[in-house]
C-alpha cells in the first residue's frame, strides 16, 4: 500500500481497533506517523513499513496507545525518528534496520511515561546520534542484537531518567564516530543488565561500553567491554571486562 509520498497510508483512530497482516507499508508521508498513526488498538503480524516520512515524530510508526508488532520490518526511513511511542508498545520478532536520521534518533524513540518491550528484535545498519534507541518513559529489551550501527555521538541505546531493563542481549559490532564513544548512555536512570554481552565496538575514539551517573544493576553474567561511572552507582556481580572478544 503506498501512500505516493502525500499521505498517512493508516489512521487509527481513538478507540479502534485494527489488525493488519502482511502488508508492506510505504512511501507515507505526514507531520506525525508517515506510515501508521495510532490512537487506538493495533496488531501488526509480518508487515513491512519502508521508504516512510515524517516532519514531526514517526516516520514509519507513531503511536499514542496500545500497538502490537509481531515479526515485521521497519527500514529506510530518512527524515525523522521511524518509530515513536508515546502509549504502549510491543515488538516481537522484528527488525529495525537501515534507517538514516542524523538527528537524535534512528530506530525507536520511548517517550515520557510510555512503555516499550522489544523481544527477540534486531537492530541494524541504523545512522544516527542514538542509532537504536532512546529511552525516556520505561523499557525492557529481552535477547535483542543490536548490531553493525553507526552512532554519532549519543550511543547504541540512550536512557535518559526512565527504567531500562536489558536481559540476555547483544551490543556488538557497533561504530560510534563522536568524541566520547559510548555503547550505553545512561542519564539519570536505573539500568537493569543480566546475562548480556558488549564487545567489539569501535570508533575514532575510546570505547566506554556503559557511561551512566544514575545506577547500574548486574544480573548473572555480563560481558562487557568497559564502563565509566560519572557519580553513579552500581551493584551486582561485576561483569566480565578487559575489551572481551567475541571469538
Amino acid at each position: 500500500i503506498n501512500g505516493n509520498g502525500a499521505v498517512t497510508v493508516f489512521n487509527i483512530s481513538t478507540n479502534a481497533t485494527a489488525v493488519l497482516n502482511s502488508l508492506i507499508i510505504t512511501n507515507g508521508s505526514a507531520e506525525d506517523g508517515g506510515g501508521i498513526l495510532n490512537y487506538g488498538t493495533l496488531t501488526l503480524n509480518q508487515c513491512k513499513i519502508l521508504r516512510c516520512y515524517a516532519n514531526g515524530l514517526g516516520s514509519a510508526l507513531a503511536n499514542n496507545n496500545f500497538a502490537t508488532l509481531n515479526q515485521c520490518s521497519v527500514s529506510e526511513s530518512t527524515h525523522d525518528i521511524p518509530i515513536y511511542n508515546t502509549g504502549t508498545l510491543v515488538l516481537n520478532e522484528c527488525d529495525v534496520s537501515a534507517n538514516n536520521f542524523g538527528g537524535y534518533c534512528s530506530g525507536i524513540y520511548n517517550d515520557t511515561y510510555s512503555r516499550l518491550t522489544l523481544n527477540r528484535c534486531t537492530m541494524s545498519s541504523n545512522t544516527g546520534y542514538y542509532c537504536c534507541l532512546l529511552n525516556d518513559g520505561s523499557a525492557t529489551l529481552y535477547q535483542c542484537t543490536f548490531s553493525g550501527n553507526h552512532c554519532l555521538g549519543g550511543g547504541t541505546i540512550g536512557t535518559e531518567g526512565g527504567p531500562l531493563i536489558i536481559n540476555e542481549c547483544t551490543i556488538s559490532g557497533n561504530y560510534n564516530s563522536g568524541e566520547f564513544g559510548y555503547c550505553i548512555y545512561d542519564s539519570l536512570s536505573q539500568l537493569a543488565m543480566t546475562n548480556t554481552i558488549i564487545a567489539e565496538n569501535s570508533g575514532p575514539n575510546p570505547i566506554v561500553a556503559i557511561w551512566s551517573n544514575g545506577s547500574v544493576i548486574y544480573g548473572g553474567s555480563n560481558l562487557v567491554q568497559s564502563g565509566n561511572l560519572a557519580g553513579g552507582t552500581v551493584g551486582g556481580p561485576a561483569p566480565i571486562t578487559n575489551g572481551p572478544n567475541l571469538a
